[in-house]
Order: C-alpha cells, then structure tokens, then sequence
C-alpha cells in the first residue's frame, strides 16, 4: 500500500510543486513533502487491483487525520529538558502538551491548505468533530486525466456524487 503513490510524490516534487517562496527565493516546503508522503503512504495505491475492485476500496485517499499525523511524526511529544525544567518548577506538563498538540494540528491545517492551493489533496469529505471521525482527502498525484479517473472512482466507493 502506497508504493506507488510515493514514487508519484517524487514526481511532483521533481516538477516543483511542494516549493514555497521564501524571501526572494523558493524553497522546498518541507512539511508540505512529509505530510504528502505520509498521507501517500497510508493510502491505497492507483490503479486499483482486483481485490480493490471487488471489495470497492477507494484509492488514493488518507483518512487517519491530522492527530494520527502529529503524533506518528512526533511533533506532539512534551519531553526533554524543557518538560523537565516544568515539572521541576511545578508547572503544569498536562497544558504544555494540549498547547503542543493545538500548535502542531494549527500547523498540519495550515500546511493541508497549502496542498489544496497547489491542487495536490481535495477534501471529498469533511470531518466530523461530534462522531470523532477524520476527514477523507484525496490525493490528487497525477495528471488531470489521471485524478479525474482516481475521483470517479473514490467518489463512487464512498457513495459520493
């Protein structure tokens, strides 16, 4: 699962598509590729096997959410010399992590914003905060053609029209 769709990641890497403008310059938006293949990797791969087919999984969408993300890249972790100097000051560890877990979700948003703007991930179904379920985004890492046929199909699996 998701060979595929990584290599189509390099891809749109090699063609630009995860640079940002930095100052002057442009620069590769490093949370922007790591998100991409995260997500890619945790999608099932385009085309479709039979077994895919038969049991109409959708492919090329991520839907573990943004937490399932900040807590495998580890970016929600209070540790270190910095959790310590707080519990030995009586502070309060709880809080510094909810505030890191608010800061890296606010970061993963923003940065899912930044693929949609480069037409890279469409979001097919929004979250639901109530039922605790994630969004499902598509991964749009081919051509128009290509994302028009991955579309159809995720759209069809998951009883969207």
């Amino acid at each position: 699962m998701g060979y595929k769709n990584i290599k189509a990641v390099w891809g749109l890497g090699h063609e630009g598509r995860l640079l940002k403008p930095r100052g002057g310059q442009v620069a590769l938006h490093t949370t922007a590729l790591n998100m991409l293949v995260y997500m890619a990797s945790h999608a099932y791969d385009w085309p479709p096997t039979d077994e895919l087919r038969r049991r109409k999984l959708a492919c090329r969408c991520y839907s573990l959410g943004w937490e399932h993300m900040a807590d495998d890249f580890g970016i929600t972790l209070a540790g270190g010399e910095k959790a310590a100097k707080i519990l030995a000051e009586g502070g309060n560890l709880e809080a510094m992590r909810t505030a890191r877990k608010t800061t890296a979700l606010n970061r993963l948003s923003q940065t899912a914003k930044f693929l949609q703007k480069q037409g890279l991930i469409k979001l097919l179904i929004p979250a639901d905060v109530r039922r605790e379920q994630p969004a499902v985004w598509l991964l749009l890492l081919g051509d128009a053609k290509e994302n028009a046929e991955v579309e159809s199909w995720a759209r069809e699996c998951l009883g969207l029209r």
